[in-house]
């Protein structure tokens, strides 16, 4: 059995390298990716929304970007 599961990764391995977009389709990390940007995008809009009803202080771009990495 464990000759068989060799095998198979070894041919599946050797088939995403050759097929980018079977690369793509089994690359999950991609789409956890674009969620986490989405997710960053809202929040940032979200904190810019805050500023302007005066919720919020308002932080440079600097300070924006160091609490969306803190956030992330």
């Amino acid at each position: 059995m464990e000759i068989l599961h060799l095998l198979l990764a070894y041919f599946l391995f050797r088939y995403v390298k050759t097929v980018p977009l079977a690369a793509q389709m089994l690359d999950v990390r991609r789409n956890q990716k674009l969620e986490m940007v989405k997710e960053l995008k809202t929040e940032q809009a979200r904190y810019r929304f805050e500023v302007e009803i005066d919720k919020s202080p308002h932080l440079s771009e600097k300070e924006l970007y160091l609490a969306l990495q803190h956030k992330a």
